[in-house]
């Protein structure tokens, strides 16, 4: 199996796969009704500032998992030391290939680049399904944060 950088012109299929995630997911109709041209949008203007960089798995030619790695510096990380932080997002792996490793494969080398960015703290949202893989790694659950909807 082999792990390949994406590159900007893989962004549409990773976009498309990020879709695909939130349907699976159920949480659908939590995104904005142009959702899939803002992220590709903003992923290429992430790609040109090197602060966000995808891993991907091709089966005959098609991107079937993908990880991606950001690096952010919002508030309050913005005023620590080193100011900035990596977010794993975009873990999927379409049905047909789960179980097989790629996920860890995945996650490997994003957290590898994130060391080669300098990186010292990540963070990521977890699936229900995905906690096991990210104990395994070292992630710990922290429960500190709070969500409110103001309707």
């Amino acid at each position: 199996m082999k792990i390949e950088k994406a590159s900007k012109s893989d962004l549409g299929d990773i976009v498309s796969l990020k879709i695909q995630m939130f349907k699976d997911a159920e949480l659908l109709h939590l995104l904005a009704d142009n959702s899939q041209d803002t992220i590709q949008r903003t992923y290429i203007e992430l790609y040109k500032e090197k602060m966000v960089q995808h891993f991907i798995y091709r089966s005959e030619g098609k991107i079937v998992a993908m990880a991606g790695g950001f690096i952010k510096d919002d508030f309050p990380y913005c005023f620590y030391k080193n100011g900035r932080y990596g977010f794993v997002g975009d873990m999927f792996t379409q049905a047909d290939f789960r179980r097989q490793g790629l996920a860890q494969q995945l996650l490997s080398r994003t957290l590898l680049w994130f060391r080669e960015s300098n990186i010292s703290h990540v963070q990521l949202l977890s699936s229900k399904d995905g906690k096991e893989l990210y104990r395994k790694n070292g992630f710990i659950e922290k429960m500190d944060l709070m969500s409110l909807e103001l309707v």
